[in-house]
């Protein structure tokens, strides 16, 4: 009785902690790519990009702090989840973690290219053997790789949702439409990110679908988790 009294309180802190480290990543991700960035970054037009980034160094200072916290944040949800899932399928359980891990890992390289027009602005001697023509195209050149680091990581992060949201249907932890959820905003993933490699023009065209459907949809799995976590608490 003593045990599983204990292994309740066990899932209710990890569903609580789990949802409040996803939460943590969406609104961290959101600030630094969907606010810093985009307002920043001028696709095709490198002097106005390093420009802006030169009037703002600011603003990407602290979304490169958010970048780590977005790290740190999804590590913690990972493991929160596998905690809870691995007595459901311990093989596809660590399957799922490894491509999360991954994942991440791919996401801190985009970090650091995403950091380098700061770099390219100190204005440090070793940079004056470029002009700054030279200089604004490898500042736009450093956030296209960002780009492609993150859509790679996103695609694996897709997979990672879709096993995920196969555990928790098999899990008595999580809600079906829950685990429905999570297997749609790892689709939703992984139709844009797909499409931003082999379809650039069809990409345009779905990526704001596609980036709302898995914001609403991964928002309502961290939230989820956080109530069923405090609501659990008080039972």
């Amino acid at each position: 009785m003593v045990a599983q009294i204990n292994k309740n309180e066990n899932y209710k802190s990890l569903l609580l902690f789990g949802g409040l480290a996803y939460l943590g990543v969406i609104i961290t991700g959101v600030y630094a790519e969907g606010v810093v960035r985009t307002s920043l970054v001028e696709p095709n037009d490198a002097l106005l990009t390093m420009k802006n980034i030169a009037q703002n160094i600011g603003l990407m200072r602290i979304a490169a702090v958010n970048d780590i916290f977005i790290l740190v944040f999804d590590l913690i949800a990972a493991l929160c989840l596998f905690a809870i899932l691995k007595p459901v399928n311990l093989n596809l359980s660590l399957l799922t973690f490894a491509f999360r891990i991954i994942a991440i890992g791919v996401l801190s390289i985009a970090a650091i290219f995403a950091y380098v027009p700061v770099l390219l602005l100190n204005k440090a001697q070793y940079l004056n053997v470029f002009d700054a023509n030279q200089l604004a195209a490898l500042g736009l050149l450093s956030i296209k790789i960002h780009n492609l680091s993150y859509h790679v990581s996103l695609i694996l992060f897709a997979i990672n949702n879709v096993m995920l949201g196969v555990l928790m249907f098999r899990s008595a932890h999580f809600a079906k439409l829950i685990a429905a959820t999570t297997i749609l905003f790892g689709i939703s993933y992984f139709t844009n990110s797909f499409s931003w490699f082999v379809a650039p023009e069809f990409q345009s065209q779905i990526s704001g679908i596609a980036l709302k459907t898995s914001f609403f949809c991964e928002l309502a799995l961290s939230l989820w988790m956080i109530y069923k976590g405090v609501i659990l608490k008080k039972i």
